[in-house]
């Protein structure tokens, strides 16, 4: 019995001691960057200072190390499922439109218009996934459905998933002749971000062959079953999620 508990113990140490060696992290390491990461998301989401919570997040769009960064960025996407109030001071001349319309701020003359509500935890989250990632989300306010949130949520996961792929895995798809684009729709290898953009395409027909390739990913297939106007998509999305389901299980 004991020989049996000592061998995987002896293993796991020779692989610490190998990583150690090779320059890599080890499973410690690894846990620790992890833990650093969630810890930045929680202090970029609490700050209260407007010009502070802009430097904090400069100061994590530096981040490198990659297991911190993938952790941070979890950490904030999951801050989108919080309608928790928050505090924001000394913001000077911003101006979120859906705060105004509701008569709890005030309309600035040439003020610097965000229109992710930074007052709500959803909503900020946004707003700082958006500065990460150098992109656009859709608008996160308190009036923002649940529907419209699973929907908010799909974008921003498949955003800061591009954003650990080198630019040359990063098909622009809109450019692509129909036949290309059903192509890829189709092929096993296609990666899941580029499967995720071609949720959007025109074509019916890809977003069928997206719904009905086995490689896509859960993700991909929900936000097609939840939300694709074609009745089909919607079908052969659900089927292949309990195909997925089955051999899951």
């Amino acid at each position: 019995m004991k020989i049996k508990v000592l061998v995987p113990m002896a293993l796991a140490f020779i692989a610490v001691i190998n990583a150690a060696y090779a320059g890599q992290p080890t499973p410690a390491e690894d846990r620790q960057a992890a833990l650093a990461g969630e810890q930045v998301a929680e202090r970029v989401l609490a700050e209260v200072d407007f010009v502070r919570l802009a430097s904090r997040i400069n100061e994590s769009k530096a981040e490198t190390n990659t297991i911190i960064r993938r952790s941070m960025l979890n950490g904030i996407l999951r801050a989108t499922t919080s309608n928790e109030l928050l505090k924001l001071e000394n913001y000077g001349k911003v101006v979120i439109p859906s705060r105004v319309k509701a008569g709890k701020m005030m309309a600035v003359e040439g003020g610097n218009v965000v229109k992710q509500d930074l007052f709500i935890k959803r909503g900020r989250a946004a707003w700082v996934l958006e500065k990460l990632l150098d992109c656009e989300l859709p608008t996160v306010t308190e009036e923002t459905s649940d529907f419209e949130m699973r929907k908010f949520r799909f974008e921003a996961f498949y955003k800061v998933e591009e954003s650990f792929l080198p630019s040359s895995k990063l098909i622009e798809t809109s450019g692509l002749p129909m036949e290309e684009r059903l192509s890829l729709a189709n092929g096993t290898n296609t990666l899941g971000v580029i499967l995720a953009r071609l949720t959007k395409d025109p074509d019916v027909q890809v977003r069928r062959a997206v719904a009905a390739n086995p490689k896509s990913p859960v993700f991909v297939l929900g936000q097609l079953r939840d939300f694709d106007a074609d009745s089909e998509v919607r079908m052969l999305a659900l089927k292949n999620l309990e195909r997925s389901r089955r051999f899951a299980d």
